[in-house]
């Protein structure tokens, strides 16, 4: 008998792992789709256009949400500050 529940635990270990791991695909995939439907919602608003690529006629390689130097909020930071994100 404890044989059995040892070999029933060695088996479902594996798949408890399995549907862990696809959970967490699942909240990255729904986190990403949050923030595409909010640069959709910002380009909606502002004539097609999006706060990332670019800054200050810069090409930009980070996601920055507030800019130090600048002083000001920036690419996701403008999402943030038309209420289109909880938390940048």
């Amino acid at each position: 008998m404890v044989i059995g529940v040892a070999v029933l635990i060695g088996l479902l270990l594996p798949v408890l792992g399995a549907l862990r791991d696809a959970a967490i695909d699942m909240k990255c995939q729904a986190n990403l789709r949050s923030v595409h439907q909010s640069f959709q919602v910002y380009a909606n608003t502002d004539d097609q256009w999006v706060p990332i690529g670019f800054r200050a006629g810069r090409l930009q390689f980070n996601t920055n949400v507030y800019s130090g130097l600048a002083n000001k909020f920036v690419l996701y930071g403008w999402l943030y500050l038309d209420g289109l994100m909880e938390s940048p």
